[in-house]
């Protein structure tokens, strides 16, 4: 199912639950952007389309949710960026350059991470 990105859609992040779990900007020379995926996904979900390899480690892996509408308001760029793997891939894009103060203000619109959902 590949999702349609209106201001609504609620992206997830994968990653782990640590103060430094979470992809806050593109890896320099190797991305373009910072991937999240299309829809408020269950942290067990996100890992195995993200991590290929590894089982899901609760209480390690986690997830953060943020809108399309909020990464653009803070002046990003959402683009539906499908891939084999990951239908539902989105790629969050900066013009300019991703330097700290814009990757403070890309975490930032995201909530807490939440307790493992049920």
């Amino acid at each position: 199912m590949t999702a349609e990105l209106g201001p609504d859609t609620v992206l997830t992040q994968g990653g782990r639950r640590d103060p430094d779990g979470f992809r806050y900007r593109p890896r320099q020379a190797i991305e373009a952007g910072v991937s999240l995926i299309a829809g408020r996904l269950r942290p067990e979900v996100a890992r195995a389309l993200v991590a290929r390899r590894g089982i899901y480690r609760p209480g390690v892996d986690a997830v953060r949710y943020t809108t399309v509408r909020d990464l653009a308001d803070a002046g990003f760029d959402v683009v539906a960026d499908p891939t084999p793997a990951i239908p539902d891939h989105v790629l969050v894009r900066f013009e300019g350059q991703w330097d700290d103060d814009v990757a403070m203000r890309f975490d930032a619109c995201f909530g807490p991470v939440p307790e493992e959902e049920t």
